[in-house]
């Protein structure tokens, strides 16, 4: 109960110094309804060019699409969020006041990803609200099918933490962790399947994407919406995967954070920017 309470604590700090910044919060609340309007116009157009391609095998564009850019969108808010914090921490001398609290500063960082996790799942919930609501989609609203998207939108959680706490690392030890995001970025736009299927890329059999999380997040995220295909057998990998995945980078995540506070501790460079 007592790191529920410390979570929810830092949560009310993040979300006030958000607040204070009332211009900017607001546009962070509502640039997704421009972005899916951009979105909408955009598949339209795409769907009446490739509507009789045999290449590229899509009947929604813009289901698509929307479940793409909402997973990117997601990552990008967890993974960059606290690296981008202790940049600022450390630019107002602030982070070398967290080791003098009377709270162990690596489980303080991690609390710190409440806040993101609150914004992400906003998104989330209005980027889905869009799909299943005002674009007919297709949602299998079966038990089975929701505990899938329950466990899969649980494991993209834990998977960017992971990676945000490994962006947060190289933040404390080099005092720049960003290039975490953006190389995260890159590799999920370009290999993950978020705008166009890996398949133009990869062959289909290649072990290569399944490496890749937002890859398999989003194949069983457009499965449960009905937006593509995918058999028992695929999907139940694909799940492992997740699973795997998602411990591996939470472990990961947490043994970098832990070593780079006691590495810059040891060197003396906690506050140095």
């Amino acid at each position: 109960m007592d790191i529920i309470r410390k979570g929810f604590i830092t949560f009310k700090k993040d979300l006030y110094i958000a607040k204070s910044y009332p211009v900017r919060f607001l546009i962070l609340l509502f640039e997704i309804f421009f972005q899916l309007a951009i979105l909408f116009f955009f598949a339209k157009f795409l769907e009446s060019s490739f509507l009789q391609s045999s290449v590229i095998n899509i009947e929604n564009f813009f289901a698509y699409f929307l479940l793409g850019i909402c997973v990117l969108d997601v990552s990008n808010t967890i993974v960059s969020y606290l690296s981008i914090q202790v940049e600022e921490y450390k630019k107002t001398g602030v982070f070398e006041e967290l080791f003098i609290l009377p709270v162990d500063s690596t489980n303080l960082l991690i609390l710190s990803s409440a806040f993101p996790i609150f914004l992400s799942l906003t998104k989330l919930f209005i980027y889905m609200t869009v799909l299943m609501v005002s674009f007919d989609g297709n949602f299998d609203y079966s038990f089975h099918s929701i505990i899938i998207l329950l466990f899969t939108v649980f494991s993209m959680l834990i998977i960017f933490i992971g990676i945000s706490l490994i962006a947060c690392s190289m933040t404390i030890l080099f005092y720049k962790g960003s290039w975490i995001s953006v190389f995260h970025n890159m590799i999920s736009i370009f290999l993950g399947g978020v705008f166009y299927p890996s398949y133009l890329i990869l062959d289909n059999t290649s072990w290569v994407q399944y490496l890749i999380p937002i890859h398999n997040i989003l194949e069983i995220l457009r499965s449960i919406f009905d937006i593509s295909e995918l058999t028992y057998v695929v999907m139940n990998n694909l799940l492992i995967i997740l699973t795997l995945q998602s411990s591996f980078f939470l472990i990961v995540g947490f043994f970098f954070l832990k070593v780079s506070i006691r590495k810059s501790m040891i060197n003396g460079n906690i506050s140095h920017y």
